[in-house]
Parts: structure tokens; C-alpha cells; sequence
């Protein structure tokens, strides 16, 4: 098993790897991994792989391009390898297609959510199966996976992208081989142009364009020559200022090319300059240099302006006035990089109205995804990021009436100038009969527009409205011209649209309809090529256009016999959680050593009450599916003996704003009740910069903190571990800001989020974790986890009370009732088997609230039930096909596990998940005195997870659907290391006292328990 510390290298050597390819080098870059081992450097022991044959196809459509890249790797050596694929895209471009081959014959890959597509790769490769997968990065970097490349074979893969051709400086495309190309053709055509670019070649060599009839054309071969990119196509004359283009799903886009014929030279004098200034963690690697060049030349041309700079991160923006541009070029100098990126509130952040707007940034938000920036002032959006969002940039930009600029290192002097001239941008398109049409501006230089959008359906006229000319808005009218076939301007407008629809979890339908009409990939939707029908059927996903027709057939009749299975998995699914929920009850009922009663002291008349009602059996007002309920009486509330109170009197109930039931008076004689107190572990990792830290003293930390994360801050962990250190010394903004930095990284993914949202949940930030949760579930719907943890996060909001708790607690019931009934994609067979259960108590557990409130809520009669309990604790885990254990050792030794799963003290655990994720779950409904160690012990981990060992998630719950409820919630990293045991079935399941703790992994918390007698007055 990999330690963490060859974990935390690969990580190292991934991002460093992707840093190089970022800045142009090699590209693309390819390498091998063996067993899934990164080398990562051209002179290790991994194998070498080499570049047989590629194909190079650009089709030039006016100022639009279309490339094919097609690749054959060869393995020459004697080991069977994966590769690994990367290749850096000109800016703005949008990979459009991706295939591999399968058998000889080139497959075209199925556009998913990331993390599903991620998901049925991983489950796919443990099946020793050929997948493709094929990601595109925020940084524009087209990355792949290919596995296997048996030894002495080949594989080829086809990459297929669109981009803008920069109207100053053409289409460069960088490309550099680390060895000769066995063979390498490339092929060029062009139309909707008066004349052809130019063409500089990257292996030198010349091609000569031939007109054939209204279409340039011109090829280029050579044999085992080297890449000495880039290849650039330069210049050329349009045949018009606007050209429409057909994309493959039918239709037309248009793209135009203008620019101002009156360009005014006058200069603007800002008197009022705002800065906005992005001091989240992902700025760091800017441009940061050259942005403060920057605005030291533009104070100079403008030295009496008065400058507020507004700081911002995900925490309220720091907002500062300074009478001189050096002192504010100081502060800026000063700036900590730190904290996830949140654009929220950022438009009330300032005093005053300003002349001008500046906003630095690399437009990534990491938390509040949905909200706007729209300052209410001539804005322009400036970054230096190689990685920006530069489509969230581009709407900021046009929403302002701004314009977006790219800085570099050179060309600081003419964004001065341009940002003291009228800023030109389309703001408005419509067609001749004033209808409303979608459109996105492109990078264009100062005086010029470059726009693409919808053609609307009548085939009319398209109107623009430019802001920045001479007088200000003017609409430009341009008519169509003849239609081509290039699917760039139809790619490039819905990359824009689908980023849009991407940050809100209710549209994701939408944006996967988008994204599959026009076969665009993102940093949220990736492409898939599985190998046989049955793989398709089994990830639930439908095979490609063009897919073999032999294949088509085989998987027609597989899906036919699917549907059938899919209506008996959802019957087997509820008898499943019946006959779970019903040995859930049968348990919850029995009785374990009764408490003695405690003899009722007299009441102030000297009389002695009457016993109470014996108890109620367990038996609930039923709601069958479809049928309302009225008011719920829950199995286990005040009046039941075995709720764990004795002779419990409620006299009458209101409802408190916190919506929990709460008696108005209660007498109560000789109850035992139960105090529990939660001791949580150390369980701090042991990495070097927390021993630093925990050696240095108070007023060195942040001396120490800024040491560390120079040599460990590209890793996610860092920032988790840093932050729950600080947190634990009480610096919580600290605390809070090193958090929010750990989504801010290229390594970040699905399970750093899920680790965060855990985290802000329990400290109260509870809408930023359902922000970040609402967006997990809807992009990983194919397993049923996240929409648990969503559920668990609104149901903590609802808890808060306010006008939005009904709706909160209706809609986590509805995620519960689908987690427990609805078989998922990846459930084959007993994946998830047990999280029915434990989705069941939660449901159950609302359903009084919901009744409370006057909302609604639908369950089989069977499966209702409020299963009160004394200690409930549940964990789950980040990573797939890791078999993680919940242990917890009772009183007296007795260790609930999976070897042991009802206890004689009254303790069951549920299911034992093998296979990743999780729940697990144990429940003692009337807990003995004594302490409940919970320990988590770690069998067997996932060998192709990248992050390591993961993250364990634990909630630990006292009086579990009871009105006075509290939980505690930790997390802790998975150990596979720390096992005294073997966790075979066959080791005892008593020990003596301390003794326990030589079971059982990792010890989380100890929870001990303790019963009191308290008379009523």
C-alpha cells in the first residue's frame, strides 16, 4: 500500500506536469504509467512512448477554425501501460470531440457529468476493461487516459477542438515534440475568405494553398521529424464583416468581425479609480508583477485621481481609500493570497461612484457561484491568469459595458491605453423585428467587436448595439451572407451559455442537452468511450452517433431486458427496504434490562400520582404512498416507557419556532435520563508542518504558516490540516480562510468539496455547504451519497427556523425517501445496501417537523416510523471501492462491528459497505452507562484514487429524533496502516475494559454515558 508520503509526491508531480504544459513546452505532452505510478519526469524508469503516426485537419471558416488532432501511440516496450495524454489549446478554445480506439476502429466518446464519466472509467479499468476518458482543465488543457496500451501495440486517439482566430495575431497553435513523429500529414482548407492566411509549419517544410473553387486547400507531409511548433495561420481577408456557419445539429450561427471607422483619440481622465482586487488563493500564480506594473503606469497618466482598492475573497471585502498611487501599489504589495474566490456582495463593497472599475481576477468562484458582480460603473476585467474563466469574465465585462483584457508580461503599456479610451463591446443583439438573441463577444483588439450568436430562424438581419463609439450606443445592422459548414461559431457561443447553466444545480438538464447538441466538452462534462454494449447499459449511459451497427443492435436488445430489470430493481429495492426497516422496528422494540423505577417521592398534598398509561406499541398513524397525514405520533416520544423516561406526563404542546415539538409542562417522577458527553480524538494528521506549527510560538505562526505553504500549499490536504489546527487554537477566521483555500487548487476535486461542505456545516456556515452540496448531488446523480449529505445540510438549515424551513424539510425528505428507494446507477447488487436503512431514520425522523409546520410528505406504510435513539452515530467516507469499518466498543469491551452486529448491550451497526462511500450506522436506543469508544478501521483502500487515502466523515448524535438532539460531527483521514488486527470475523468480540482499544483501527471520539434520576418539583 502507498504511505501518504508517495501519495503526496504524485500529486506534486501532477500539478507540476500540468504547470509545464500550461506554459507552452512540450505539447501535448505523453507519458506512460505503470500500475498507477506517475514518473513524471522524461529521464525516469517509466517506459517510453512513441509517436507513431499524426494527422493534423484545420478547417478555416472566416474567422473561425475547426482542428483535428489524431494521434497513434505506440508502446514499444514490454510492459502493458496506460497513457496519459495532455495537450494546451489556443485560448478560447472548446474541445468538440474526442475518440478512441477500440479493436481498430476509432469510437467517439459520450459526453457525461465529470465526476460520473470519472466514476465509470475508475469502476471500468478495476475490471482490467479499455476506457477512454477525456477532461478538459480550467487552465484549457485537454487531458486523457488511455488504458491499455499492451506491449509492442498501439492505440490512437482523435481530439477534435474549435477556436476563434485572433483577429491581431491568427490561429497559434502550440505544438513541440519531445521526439520525432514517425509520420506527420497535415491537411488545411479555408473558406469565406477573399485570401488565405499564411502558414508557418512547426517541423519547418512548406505547404502551398490551391484554390478550388470558392475553398483554399493545402497539405504538408514529413516523416520522423520533430515537432518545433507552434503551427500559426496569419492574416487572410474575409469575404464580409459577418458569416454564417451550419453547425452539424442543424443550425446556424453567425460570427462578426467589425470595428470603430471613426475611432475616437481622445483620452479619458478618470478623477475616481476602484479597484477590485481578487486576493483569494488561486490568484497567487497570476501575473501579480505585471498587474502592479500595470497599475503603475496608469497612475502615472492620472495622478490626481483619488484610488479605493477593494480586497476581496470569499470572506466580506476589506475596502481602503489612499490619497496616492504608491501607497496603494504598497498595500498591494502586501496582499495575502489566501481563501476561496466568492464574487457575493462584492457590488455594495466601495463608497461612491467611480469614474472607473478595475477587477482583477482569474473569475474561478469557488463558493456563490450564482451571484453577480455588477458595480454600476465603466468596468473593465483584467486578468493574467492562464487558467481565468474567461466566459464568467466575459459576461461580467458585457453586463458593465466593460471589456475583458488579457495582460501578459509584455503587453502591460497598451492596456494603459486602452483603458483610458472608451471601452467598444456589443452589449445587445437583436434581429430586424427587434427580438432579443443570445450572443458572447470574443477577444478583439482596441476599436474592433468580435461577436458570435444564434442566426435567428426567419434568416432576417442581425442588429448589434456597440457601446464605446463616438456617440456613444449605435446599432450596427449586418445581413447574412452565404451559410458554411464549420461547427466553431455554434461551439463557441454554447461553451459560453453552457458555463452559465453550469453554476446552477436546477438547469443541469439543460446545460447536458446543450453540451450534447453541440458536443461540448468543459471543465463539467466530459467525454467517454467505453468498449461493449453491456458497459453502456451498465453505466446507464447511451452509446455514440456512428456507434457500430452490430454493436447498436446488441445493446437494443441488452437495454429492451434492461428496463424490465430496472422496473424489478425498484420493486426488489422497497421489499429490500421493508424487510430492512422491518428488523429495524423489530430491534427498536425489544426490551434490554429495564431501569429499576425509582420510588415516586410524595406531591406537595400528600398524595401520590397515579401510574401512567402503559406504553404504546410500535405503531404509527400510517401514510401510505400518495395520502397526506395529519398530526404524527411518533414511536419513542414523551409518554412512551421506551423512549428512555419514566412516567413522563405531557400536559399540553405547542410549536417553537426551531420547529421541534416542546412540552409546555412535564411532570416528571423518578425519570432516568441520559447526559452524554463527546470526547473527540486527536486526530490531527502527523505531516511535518503541523509538527512546525506545533513548535512554534504564538506570534510565529503566521511566519511558520506562509514557510509551510510555500513547500506544501499546492496540495489541498495542507490547507484541510492547517485549518483544523487553527481552528482548534481558536483562530477561526484564519481557520475559516485556510479552509476555503483548500478548493482553490488545480488537485481539488469532488472529494476536497465534500470534505469542505462537512466542515461549513459544522460550523454553522450552513447555506455555503448547501451551495456546494446542491452542486455534488446534481453533478454526481448516478449515486445516491450526495443526496444524502444534501439532505442532512437542509435539514440543518431548517433547524434555524425561518420562512424557507418547511420548504427545506420537504425537499430533504424527498432526497432521503429517493437515497432509500431509488436504485442508482453504480447499485449493482449490494453496492449500497444498508444506507435504505439509515436514510429511513433520517426520513422518519422529520416527518413530526414537516407535520408541525403544515407541510406534506408520502411514504409506504410500512416504512413509517420515528425510531427515537439514545446514541446514533454515522460515518461515511470520500473515495470509491475503499472498504472503510465503523467500530464501536461498548461498555464493558463488547465491539460492534461488522464481525458483531447486534450487541447484548442494546448496540446494532448496520450493513457492512465494501465498496466506497459509505453509510455506515450504529444505534443503541437506550445506551448503558459507560464509554462508547468509536474507532474507524480501514481494510482495504482504492488503488486508483490519486488523493491518497481519503477522508472519513463521522457524525456522532445524542437523542437521535428527539427535540432536544445534538450532534457532533469530525472528520479524519483514513488509515490503512494503523491496524492491530486483521479484521477477520473470527476475532473476539469481547475484550475487558481498556483492552478494547487494541481493536479497530483509529480511534475518532469517546462518547461516555451517563444516567441520572431527577424529581419533578
Amino acid at each position: 500500500m502507498r504511505n501518504i508520503w508517495t501519495v503526496l509526491r504524485l500529486l506534486l508531480v501532477c500539478f507540476l506536469s500540468t504547470a509545464a504544459v500550461a506554459v507552452g513546452q512540450v505539447n501535448p505532452v505523453i507519458h506512460a504509467v505503470v500500475d498507477g505510478i506517475e514518473y513524471g519526469k522524461p529521464d525516469s524508469a517509466a517506459p517510453k512512448l512513441i509517436v507513431s503516426q499524426m494527422r493534423l485537419d484545420i478547417k478555416i471558416h472566416g474567422r473561425m477554425a475547426e482542428v483535428v488532432i489524431e494521434t497513434t501511440i505506440t508502446n514499444p516496450s514490454d510492459e502493458e501501460v496506460e497513457a496519459r495524454y495532455s495537450l494546451s489549446m489556443p485560448t478560447d478554445a472548446v474541445v468538440t470531440g474526442y475518440a478512441l480506439d477500440i479493436k481498430g476502429k476509432l469510437i467517439d466518446g459520450v459526453l457525461l457529468d465529470q465526476p460520473k464519466a470519472k466514476a465509470v472509467y475508475e469502476d471500468e479499468i478495476r475490471k482490467d476493461i479499455d476506457p477512454g476518458l477525456a477532461e478538459v482543465t480550467r487552465g484549457n488543457v485537454f487531458q486523457t487516459r488511455i488504458y491499455p496500451i499492451d506491449s509492442e501495440e498501439s492505440r490512437t486517439i482523435r481530439v477534435r477542438y474549435v477556436a476563434p482566430v485572433d483577429l491581431a495575431s491568427g490561429l497559434i497553435m502550440p505544438l513541440q515534440s519531445e521526439g520525432p513523429i514517425g509520420n506527420l500529414i497535415i491537411t488545411l482548407s479555408a473558406d469565406g475568405l477573399k485570401a488565405p492566411p499564411s502558414i508557418a509549419l512547426p517541423q519547418g517544410g512548406v505547404a502551398q494553398w490551391v484554390k478550388q473553387g470558392a475553398v483554399w486547400r493545402a497539405t504538408s507531409e514529413a516523416k520522423d521529424r520533430a515537432l518545433d511548433g507552434p503551427l500559426t495561420l496569419s492574416g487572410g481577408a474575409v469575404t464580409g464583416e459577418m458569416l454564417v456557419s451550419r453547425h452539424t445539429n442543424g443550425r446556424d450561427y453567425f460570427q462578426i468581425a467589425d470595428f470603430d471607422r471613426t475611432r475616437d483619440s481622445q483620452t479619458l481622465t478618470p478623477g475616481r479609480i476602484r479597484i477590485y482586487w481578487d486576493s483569494s488563493l488561486s490568484r497567487r500564480d497570476d501575473l501579480l508583477t505585471s498587474e502592479i506594473a500595470l497599475l503603475k503606469s496608469l497612475f502615472a497618466k492620472v495622478p490626481d485621481a483619488k484610488l479605493e482598492l477593494v480586497r476581496f475573497h470569499a470572506a466580506e471585502p476589506r475596502v481602503e481609500g489612499f490619497s496616492t498611487g504608491e501607497s496603494a501599489l504598497a498595500a498591494l504589495a502586501n496582499t495575502t493570497y489566501r481563501g476561496g474566490t466568492s464574487f457575493k456582495n462584492l457590488d455594495n463593497a466601495g463608497s461612491g461612484r467611480a469614474d472607473l472599475c478595475l477587477l482583477f481576477s482569474d473569475g474561478a468562484p469557488t463558493l456563490d457561484t450564482d451571484a453577480e458582480f455588477r458595480p454600476g460603473c465603466r468596468l473593465a476585467v483584467i486578468t493574467s491568469a492562464k487558467d481565468a474563466n474567461r466566459t464568467r469574465l466575459g459576461r461580467m465585462a458585457r453586463a458593465a459595458k466593460g471589456q475583458l483584457l488579457q495582460l501578459t508580461e509584455t503587453n502591460g503599456a497598451d492596456l494603459v491605453e486602452r483603458l483610458l479610451k472608451p471601452a467598444i463591446t456589443v452589449v445587445d443583439a437583436q434581429d430586424s423585428n427587434g427580438n432579443r438573441l443570445s450572443f458572447r463577444n470574443l477577444t478583439a483588439p482596441d476599436g474592433r467587436w468580435f461577436v458570435v450568436g444564434q442566426m435567428p430562424n426567419s434568416g432576417t438581419d442581425v442588429v448589434l448595439t456597440v457601446a464605446g463609439l463616438r456617440k456613444g450606443l449605435k446599432e450596427q445592422i449586418y445581413s447574412p451572407a452565404e451559410t458554411g459548414k464549420n461547427n466553431a461559431a455554434g461551439a463557441l457561443w454554447a461553451a459560453d451559455a453552457i458555463e452559465a447553466l453550469a453554476e446552477n444545480p436546477l438547469m443541469r438538464d439543460t446545460m447536458h442537452k446543450m453540451a450534447q447538441s453541440h458536443q461540448v466538452a468543459s471543465p463539467t462534462m466530459a467525454f467517454l468511450v467505453l468498449d461493449r454494449p453491456d458497459q453502456y447499459l451498465r453505466a446507464n449511459i447511451e452509446p455514440p452517433v456512428g456507434y457500430d451497427e452490430e454493436w447498436m443492435e446488441e445493446y437494443r436488445e441488452l437495454a429492451a431486458e434492461r428496463k424490465k430489470e430496472q422496473d424489478d430493481a425498484r420493486k426488489e429495492k422497497l421489499e429490500l427496504a421493508v424487510e430492512s426497516w422491518a428488523e429495524r422496528k423489530t430491534w427498536w422494540n425489544k426490551r434490554l434490562d429495564p431501569p429499576k423505577r425509582v420510588k415516586p417521592k410524595p406531591v406537595s398534598d400528600g398524595r401520590t400520582p397515579p401510574p401512567s398509561a402503559p406504553p404504546p406499541p410500535l405503531s404509527v398513524p400510517a401514510k401510505a404512498e400518495g395520502v397526506q397525514g395529519g398530526g404524527f405520533v411518533g414511536s419513542g416520544a414523551a409518554g412512551s416507557e421506551e423512549s428512555g423516561y419514566d412516567d413522563i406526563i405531557v400536559t399540553s404542546q405547542r410549536v417553537s419556532e426551531n420547529l421541534q415539538s416542546v412540552p409546555l409542562s412535564i411532570s416528571v417522577i423518578g425519570s432516568a435520563q441520559t447526559e452524554t458527553k463527546v470526547e473527540i480524538a486527536d486526530v490531527l494528521s502527523k505531516r511535518p508542518y503541523l509538527k512546525e506549527l506545533d513548535a512554534a510560538p504564538v506570534e510565529k505562526r503566521p511566519l511558520v504558516l506562509t514557510e509551510q505553504e510555500k513547500i506544501y500549499g499546492m496540495l489541498p490536504g495542507f490547507y484541510l490540516d492547517a485549518s483544523e489546527w487553527f481552528r482548534l487554537k481558536g483562530e477561526v477566521d484564519l481557520a475559516a480562510a485556510l479552509l476555503l483555500s483548500a478548493l482553490e487548487l488545480p488537485a481539488t476535486n469532488d472529494e476536497t468539496r465534500h470534505i469542505v461542505a462537512f466542515r461549513l456545516e459544522r460550523t454553522g456556515r450552513v447555506d455555503a455547504a448547501i451551495a456546494m452540496l446542491e452542486l455534488l448531488a446534481a453533478s454526481s446523480d448516478f449515486r445516491p451519497q450526495p443526496k444524502r449529505s444534501l439532505a442532512l445540510a437542509l435539514i440543518a438549515r431548517a433547524r434555524k427556523g425561518g420562512a424557507g424551513a418547511l420548504i427545506d424539510l420537504e425537499r430533504a425528505f424527498k432526497l432521503l425517501k429517493d437515497v432509500a428507494l431509488e436504485p442508482s446507477d453504480v447499485d449493482q447488487g449490494s453496492d449500497f445496501e444498508g444506507i435504505e436503512t439509515v436514510a429511513l431514520m433520517e426520513a422518519n425522523a422529520i416527518t413530526p417537523r414537516i407535520d408541525a409546520l403544515g407541510g406534506n410528505w408520502t411514504l409506504d406504510k410500512r416504512l413509517v416510523g420515528k425510531l427515537d435513539t439514545d446514541v446514533r452515530i454515522v460515518i461515511e467516507w470520500t473515495n470509491d471501492d475503499a472498504d472503510i469499518d465503523l467500530w464501536v466498543i461498548e461498555p464493558g469491551g463488547e465491539r460492534v462491528y461488522y464481525g458483531n452486529e447486534d450487541s447484548e448491550g442494546g448496540g446494532l451497526i448496520s450493513n457492512d459497505m465494501t465498496d466506497g462511500y459509505g453509510p455506515e450506522e450504529y444505534v443503541v436506543r437506550r445506551a448503558k452507562p459507560g464509554k462508547y469508544r468509536i474507532k474507524i478501521d480501514g481494510y482495504s483502500g482504492d488503488r486508483l484514487n490519486p488523493n491518497g487515502n481519503g477522508q472519513i466523515m463521522v457524525r456522532m448524535i445524542r437523542d437521535f429524533a428527539r427535540p432536544n438532539e445534538q450532534q457532533d460531527l469530525v472528520d479524519a483521514e483514513i488509515s490503512f496502516d494503523d491496524e492491530v488486527d486483521d479484521g477477520e470475523d473470527n476475532q473476539p468480540a469481547r475484550t475487558d475494559g481498556d483492552a478494547a482499544d487494541d481493536y479497530g483501527g483509529k480511534l475518532i471520539a469517546t462518547m461516555t454515558v451517563a444516567k441520572k434520576v431527577r424529581n419533578s418539583k
